[in-house]
């Protein structure tokens, strides 16, 4: 299909091609829905709306993918209404989560919530804090704030601030992955203002030094503001979504299956940021190879 004619087919087709996974990447009907952006961004948050009160219902279909090319559509047009349903569908208990989004819950979450926030942080807030929310959810709300510090939508001082109330009484202060995941994303940003709190943290045996060690706090630390917020720009994870087409197509669900082992194209396996890199360093993934 040539580019001119992107706008032959139907919004409805294109609807229809993102159901399920067939094996090949759609790349006609993902050109046709950004071609298309003002007639499909309604269909794009219905389905939102849809899939979470699918789940609420219990009635989740598990091999549905239509709410994901939604959700990398509606960030990469930055649509800001698409967040409060966003959240919702990231306030679903683990089992749910999983079926929903795999492993793109912990890689490209923060950035899926970043790029149709506008800069509104509170509904993203509420999310962190929630004691009922899946930690890896919690863990995407804290990828959004600083992603949206690192692409300018958000004044990298109202992070710190929002991260200094975390440390100084709005989290219980009690050893989770909620405070690892708050030390390492205020040392994203530069943990210079929190040098106290975060110490404090560590004193308090709040901070998993697996996940965080001190060592890698005062590597930050030595960085220097402008040192780590030029790092921030060049992390992918803290990229905001520009192009659903690159973002995806190369998934393994993508990659066609030939009969030959031989002859088969190399796959790119996604892996999550807190699992085990697979060029076999033995460190996580987000601290080798996924940097």
């Amino acid at each position: 299909m040539e580019r001119t004619d992107l706008r032959l087919m139907e919004v409805p087709e294109i609807l229809r091609q993102f159901e399920k996974c067939t094996g090949a990447f759609p790349f006609e009907a993902v050109a046709a829905a950004v071609a298309r952006r003002d007639e499909i961004i309604p269909e794009l948050l219905y389905i939102l709306e849809e899939t979470a009160e699918d789940v609420s219902n219990g009635e989740q279909d598990w091999d549905r993918m239509a709410h994901v090319y939604a959700t990398y559509l509606l960030g990469q047009f930055r649509e800001r209404r698409a967040l409060k349903r966003l959240i919702r569908l990231f306030s679903f208990s683990k089992n749910a989560m999983d079926g929903l989004w795999g492993d793109g819950l912990t890689e490209d979450g923060g950035r899926m919530l970043a790029s149709v926030c506008g800069g509104e942080l509170k509904p993203i807030m509420g999310l962190i804090e929630d004691p009922n929310a899946y930690i890896y959810a919690r863990a995407a709300g804290f990828t959004a704030v600083v992603t949206s510090v690192g692409a300018g939508l958000v004044p990298r001082q109202a992070a710190v601030d929002y991260f200094a109330s975390l440390f100084r009484g709005q989290l219980p202060r009690e050893p989770s992955f909620v405070w690892d995941e708050l030390v390492l994303h205020a040392c994203q940003i530069w943990p210079g203002e929190l040098v106290d709190d975060i110490r404090q943290a560590y004193a308090d045996d709040l901070v998993d030094v697996r996940y965080v060690s001190q060592d890698e706090f005062e590597e930050y630390l030595e960085n220097g503001l402008d040192m780590q917020m030029s790092k921030l720009a060049d992390v992918q994870y803290h990229r905001l979504v520009e192009d659903t087409a690159k973002e995806m197509s190369y998934w393994d669900c993508f990659q066609e299956k030939l009969e030959t082992p031989r002859t088969q194209p190399v796959r790119v396996q996604k892996t999550g940021r807190n699992e085990s890199c697979p060029c076999g360093s033995g460190k996580k993934y987000k601290k080798c190879c996924g940097k």
